[in-house]
Parts: structure tokens; C-alpha cells; sequence
């Protein structure tokens, strides 16, 4: 909180502030600060519903936003400063925190890469994105919207699939320039 500095939403910014909660009620002024893991809870607990509110009642808990909480410092803290600043910040699947840029309220929340985009591998799943001239498992070759496929309700897993190899596999096509990706 020490270093942060209110930017507009236009310009890269790694947080967005969604509310203030004050927690004075539940740490008085002889408590010592919560350790990381209490300060993820709390956040958790104090500052969803706000988030959920400011983007208007959605949040996609496999999307691009995670609700987060800027914490007052230790020496906050000890003058007796208990408020946190709740808001949405996009954290990678490796933990890194990123740049967006925008306001989250109205954005896509979905995680999708622009093609290009190539991810290397923590623990056998796809990680942060790497550079395209590293080794890499993956690389996003296209996005594809099944909503206008299924324009009434959600389809089953199953559905998706199906849907989703038919419809990458022509992205890819064109992508590769109709390399024969299976041999």
C-alpha cells in the first residue's frame, strides 16, 4: 500500500479497487496482523461480495480476475489503520500477478490468449506464457466462441468437446497454414 498510486484504469495497472472494508470490528487495536494465509482468507470473506457487486453480480471463478485485498502495512497496522482496499487484480495460473488494461466492469473475463501466446508447464499443467523460441507444450493457435454454437443454454462438457475439436482444428488449419498437424 506504501508504494501504490491511483492510475486510470486506461493505462496498465496490476489492481483494480472494487471497496474499502474496514475490519476494526474483528481486530481490535492489541491484535497482531493476520499472517499470509489470514490475510488471503480475510480478503476472501471481506471483499467478494463487493467485487461481485461492482461487476454487477458475475465473476467467472476460472476467468482472468481473482478478488484480492491491499493490506495496510505493518506500521499501518500498529497506528491502527484495519482497512483494506478489495478489488480484482489477474493473477497467472503460476501465481504471477499481471498488467490488464481497462476496467474489469463490462471486460471479458474469460482467460484467452492472443494466438501466438506460447505456456510452458508447472506440474503437468499449463503455466505462465514463455517465449515462443523456448521450448514450449503449448501455443494458443486461436480462440473460438461457442456461444453463438449453443446461443440458448451452457451444453454439457461433452457437447463442448465435440464442438471445440471440430472448431480448433480448423483454427489451427489456418493458423499453421494447413501443416498436417497429426503427422
Amino acid at each position: 500500500p506504501g508504494a501504490m498510486r491511483r492510475v486510470d484504469c486506461a493505462v496498465p495497472h496490476m489492481f483494480e479497487v472494487t471497496s474499502i472494508v474496514d475490519i476494526t470490528a474483528d481486530y481490535g487495536p492489541d491484535v497482531v496482523p493476520p499472517d499470509q494465509q489470514g490475510w488471503q482468507d480475510i480478503a476472501t470473506k471481506r471483499c467478494a461480495d463487493g467485487a461481485m457487486a461492482y461487476l454487477g453480480d458475475t465473476l467467472d471463478p476460472n476467468g482472468k480476475y481473482t478478488v484480492g485485498a491491499l493490506k495496510p502495512t505493518d506500521e499501518q497496522w500498529h497506528e491502527g489503520d484495519r482497512k483494506l482496499r478489495c478489488g480484482l487484480e489477474h493473477v497467472t495460473a503460476a501465481g504471477t500477478l499481471t498488467k490488464t488494461v481497462g476496467s474489469a466492469r463490462g471486460q471479458d473475463q474469460s482467460n484467452v490468449h492472443e494466438p501466438g501466446t506460447c505456456f510452458g508447464l508447472v506440474d503437468n499443467a499449463p503455466a505462465d506464457p514463455v517465449d515462443c523460441s523456448t521450448a514450449h507444450p503449448y501455443e494458443v493457435v486461436g480462440n473460438v466462441d461457442l456461444g453463438p454454437v449453443f446461443p440458448a443454454e451452457a451444453p454439457n462438457p461433452t457437447q463442448q468437446g465435440e464442438r471445440l475439436a471440430e472448431l480448433c482444428e480448423q483454427v489451427a488449419n489456418q493458423y499453421t497454414g494447413g501443416v498436417d498437424l497429426a503427422a
